[in-house]
């Protein structure tokens, strides 16, 4: 997950998926596109008005996965089970999980057929582009 993807999804609208989406549409430069999911309905709505040129709101969660190449899943770890099952991916996608709770190996099993996945612990900080995130597993 190296390069800025030209459109990038997220599937669970709280604090930390829209603190990131927030983040990434502040830096400078050309900015990615963001299809979000209406779980999380108030706070993508303040998303979509806060940015409106770069935020869509899907009608779902697969239409969420059906649009990009690049997928965040942010929903709660009491949800995370439900929400993957629920969830067809691509083989050429790239699947970032921000559940802290998930392992790894678990994500890899869930996202199937696509293969290129990583878990990520950010916090709301980089909502103003401050702080560190961890990433599992490195490139």
């Amino acid at each position: 997950m190296s390069a800025m993807p030209e459109s990038i999804g997220l599937v669970g609208v709280g604090t930390i998926g829209s603190s990131m989406i927030r983040g990434l549409c502040k830096m400078e430069g050309a900015k990615p596109k963001f299809i979000i999911s209406p779980r999380g309905a108030a706070k993508a709505q303040a998303l979509k008005e806060e940015f409106p040129d770069l935020i869509t709101i899907a009608g779902s969660n697969q239409e969420v996965v059906e649009a990009v190449k690049c997928v965040i899943i942010a929903v709660l770890p009491k949800q995370v089970d439900e929400v993957l099952k629920e969830l067809t991916f691509r083989p050429e996608q790239q699947v970032l999980s921000v559940i802290a709770s998930l392992p790894y190996n678990s994500l890899k099993e869930a996202i199937v057929p696509a293969t290129e996945c990583a878990v990520g612990v950010p916090l709301p900080a980089v909502a103003r582009r401050q702080g560190a995130t961890l990433v599992m597993p490195q490139g």
